[in-house]
């Protein structure tokens, strides 16, 4: 999406501003050795959108008709045809951690999962550290808490092994 940030050194970037132009930015940019889910785009669009400002109406609140957008995830994990050889999603949790992290695993199809606890007496969200919960087809793996620089760090050395680079 619009950001203000500069892009990493070396890597391309594809700008889209909605979850249909993400769903068909990613689909594009395949085939890829891994892709790595961090966020859900949006669960929901709105499907009637207008041009114009929508006024206020004597304090009746508007209301709007909405579906589900694509599943990105979901929809890499179960390619057939140009599946990347590592696909991870990313579970951000508020409650009952391990149960809908393994239910979103088993659902989305990818090979890992990688969940955390948000929820406000964790103090993960802003933050200096992390704890995660690995979920793969073989095994779950709790890691301690640990500063986010090394969780990063150690993630990305554990993918690298996994990928055999």
């Amino acid at each position: 999406g619009p950001v203000e940030i500069s892009p990493p050194f070396g890597s391309k970037v594809i700008k889209v501003e909605t979850a249909d132009q993400m769903y068909e930015a990613v689909h594009s940019a395949l085939p890829a050795d891994g892709a790595f889910f961090t966020a859900a785009v949006a669960d929901w669009k709105v499907i009637k959108t207008k041009n114009q400002k929508l006024k206020k109406q004597n304090g009746m609140v508007p209301t709007f008709d909405l579906s589900e957008t694509e599943d990105i995830l979901a929809s890499v994990s179960k390619l057939k045809k140009n599946r990347p050889k590592m696909v991870i999603g990313f579970a951000a949790e508020t409650s009952d951690l391990h149960k809908n992290a393994e239910t979103k695993f088993k659902k989305k199809g990818c090979d890992w999962i990688i969940a955390n606890d948000v929820s406000d007496s964790t103090g993960i969200m802003g933050g200096d550290d992390n704890r995660i919960t690995i979920f793969t087809k073989k095994k779950k793996e709790d890691w301690p808490l640990m500063s986010k620089k090394s969780v990063a760090r150690k993630l990305a050395a554990k993918i690298c092994d996994a990928l055999e680079l």
